[in-house]
């Protein structure tokens, strides 16, 4: 089983409001959900709050790791 942690680092920002981030972490997870249903995902969205031990924890668990960052950074 692979395990997947996607980490969404959009931050809404003048007229950007993380919507381009949110859609390319949500296709991300549509396309490896319909490649193998044996797929673990965990995603983060820094905007939704967070705390450091379990973020933590999900980079160790994950076999793969997925940043989704502004384009700007």
């Amino acid at each position: 089983m692979k395990k997947i942690f996607i980490l969404n680092a959009g931050k809404p920002f003048l007229h950007a409001q993380g919507e381009f981030n949110r859609t390319v972490t949500a296709i991300t997870i549509d396309y490896f959900k319909e490649r193998d249903d044996r797929i673990e995902i965990q995603v983060t969205d820094i905007n939704a709050g967070y705390q450091i031990i379990e973020e933590i924890e999900k980079y160790k668990w994950a076999d793969l790791i997925i940043y989704h960052t502004p384009i700007w950074w």
